[in-house]
């Protein structure tokens, strides 16, 4: 099984940026975890839901983690 930190842990770890891939069109995104409504203990696994593209609707797959960082790539 996969070990996925929590969301506080990300922020203790000063690594609150998430860069999420969608699978099938490949584009990517980052989200600031320090901006989500969810609680603090959640795991960043729960998010996958919320994060699949928005561009391969209405059946997108699920979007693919890919790092945790201190500051957004661009």
């Amino acid at each position: 099984m996969a070990f996925f930190p929590t969301i506080a842990a990300a922020l203790v770890a000063k690594r609150p940026w998430l860069t999420v891939q969608c699978p099938a069109c490949l584009q990517i995104a980052e989200v600031d975890l320090r901006r989500l409504d969810r609680h603090r203990d959640a795991s960043i696994q729960s998010l996958i839901p919320a994060l699949s593209c928005t561009r391969c609707r209405p059946n997108p797959p699920f979007a693919r983690l890919l790092r945790l960082a201190e500051w957004p790539a661009r």
